[in-house]
C-alpha cells in the first residue's frame, strides 16, 4: 500500500472529518427539531450541501492543526 505524503493525509483526515461532521450533525439537529417526517431525506441532502463547505474549512484547519499538536507532544520520533 503507498504511503501519503503529510500535507495530503492531512487533507484526507480533514475531507474525512468534514464530510462525517456535516452529516451526522445535520441529520441529528433534523430529526431534533422535525422528527423522520416525509420529507426527511430532501431536507438532510439540502442541509448537509449547505454546511459543507464551513465543515471543510473547519475540518481542513483543526485536523491540521491537532496533527500538529499531537505530533510534537505525544508522537515524538525517534
Amino acid at each position: 500500500m503507498p504511503q501519503l505524503s503529510l500535507k495530503l493525509k492531512g487533507l484526507v483526515m480533514g475531507s474525512c472529518m468534514a464530510i462525517t461532521m456535516s452529516t451526522s450533525m445535520s441529520a441529528v439537529i433534523i430529526l431534533q427539531q422535525q422528527g423522520f417526517t416525509e420529507g426527511f431525506l430532501a431536507l438532510w441532502l439540502q442541509s448537509t450541501i449547505t454546511a459543507l463547505p464551513f465543515s471543510f474549512i473547519i475540518g481542513l484547519a483543526f485536523s491540521t492543526f491537532y496533527n500538529k499538536i499531537l505530533d510534537r507532544f505525544f508522537f515524538k520520533s525517534k
